[in-house]
This record gives C-alpha cells, sequence and structure tokens, in this order.
C-alpha cells in the first residue's frame, strides 16, 4: 500500500493536504499519515510540492504530526479561517476581531497562485474525424 501511494504522490504536481486539528492531532490520524501511506517521505524529501491548507486555528501545533510541523515552519501554511476586524460603520473603527470559518476571495487567490501552470489543451483536428 505504501509504495502504491508513493507512487501515486510523485506523478502529482502539487498535493493539497487540508487539515483540522482534529484530524491531525489524533493518534489514529498521526499513524495514518506517517507511517501507513508514505506521505512522510513526500513531505520531508521535497519529492511532491504541498500546500497546506489549515482549516480552523491549531491551537497546539506541538500535536500535530513531526513531518506535517516541519512543512509548516518551512513553507507556511494557507489559513481558509482568519481574524478579521468588523467595522462600525459609524465611527469608522474597529469594533471587534472576529473569527470567519468562510474562506475569503483573497484565501481562494493565494490558493490559485501556489498551483501549477494549466497547460494547454491538445487541439483537435475536427476535419479528420
Amino acid at each position: 500500500v505504501v509504495d502504491v501511494v508513493q507512487d501515486a504522490l510523485s506523478r502529482c504536481r502539487r498535493l493539497l493536504l487540508l487539515y483540522t486539528a482534529a484530524s491531525l492531532c489524533s493518534p489514529e490520524a498521526q499513524e495514518w499519515a506517517e507511517q501507513q501511506t508514505g506521505l512522510y517521505s513526500a513531505l520531508v524529501e521535497n519529492s511532491t510540492s504541498i500546500v497546506l491548507l489549515e482549516l480552523e486555528e491549531i491551537r497546539e501545533p506541538l500535536l500535530l504530526p513531526h513531518s506535517v510541523r516541519l512543512l509548516r515552519e518551512k513553507q507556511g501554511v494557507l489559513r481558509a479561517w482568519k481574524r478579521r476586524k468588523r467595522w462600525a460603520f459609524w465611527d469608522r473603527k474597529p469594533v471587534e476581531w472576529m473569527t470567519s470559518l468562510e474562506p475569503s476571495a483573497r484565501f481562494w487567490r493565494e490558493v490559485r497562485y501556489h498551483m501549477p501552470v494549466r497547460g494547454k489543451a491538445k487541439e483537435t483536428n475536427w476535419f479528420s474525424l
């Protein structure tokens, strides 16, 4: 199983790793992510370009698997959640910080920036059909 997953990862141009605190911090998830799938080698050996997408705030990053922590420190992470100021329209001052779970347009621009360039489609000759 590990060889099949490593082979599939080696064919990818980008790997999007979406995670939350609950999805990667449990012991079962750590076993799955590092031991059973061969993801560790892809993360550490830089064989595949990996984009980390954090779907919620990680309060204790030390509970993440070691390979994800290394990659997070090395290249950073795209956060779908952001702490944003909410503005009061009557005096134009920030009222409070709010955490939004809805990804912003800026988040999607950053995701698109990290994706590979689209290749040109093969031209089909309609007359030869």
